[in-house]
């Protein structure tokens, strides 16, 4: 991982406002974030901050005894549903005055994914739904926030 970079700092008075330039926010289309986009797009607005949309089609929720081909037909159709749930987060974005949207739809583990992409894009700030969909994927997105959060070394908001 690279070094943290570090937000502007502005001071007013006796009071810090920190300024972020780069916000993430992951999501799968679940409320939980849903709610963490809406957040990050809201302090997009604020900063005047670059956002960043985030979709990540989880290649390890399927089990190893399907076949490839399904399997490689179900991360397409994830991958496929990612590309409506980023374009129409974007367009909520540009609707709310975020003056920049860069999205991307990516396969493989999560978690890994979305530290990558933090590196790759210089992101200062993630924020992140702590819970996805329920059963068995609000248990999983639950631990992909904890293992971002045990690796990130930029700032997270977990909402």
């Amino acid at each position: 991982m690279s070094p943290c970079r570090t937000p502007t700092n502005y001071y007013l008075g006796r009071e810090t406002l920190v300024m972020y330039e780069t916000i993430l926010a992951p999501t799968d289309g679940s409320g939980g974030a849903e709610n963490a986009v809406e957040r990050a797009i809201e302090l997009a607005t604020l900063f005047n901050a670059d956002l960043h949309l985030l979709y990540v089609a989880d290649s390890e929720q399927f089990s190893a005894d399907k076949p490839e081909a399904e399997i490689e037909t179900m991360l397409d159709d994830l991958e496929d549903e990612g590309q409506r749930i980023v374009a129409d987060l974007e367009a909520q974005a540009y609707d709310s005055s975020v003056g920049y949207v860069e999205t991307r739809v990516d396969r493989g583990p999560p978690h890994q994914k979305i530290l990558e992409y933090v590196d790759e894009h210089g992101i200062e700030l993630v924020v992140l739904g702590t819970h996805g969909e329920s059963g068995y994927e609000a248990v999983h997105l639950g631990h992909i926030a904890h293992e971002v959060a045990r690796r990130l070394d930029e700032p997270l908001l977990l909402i």
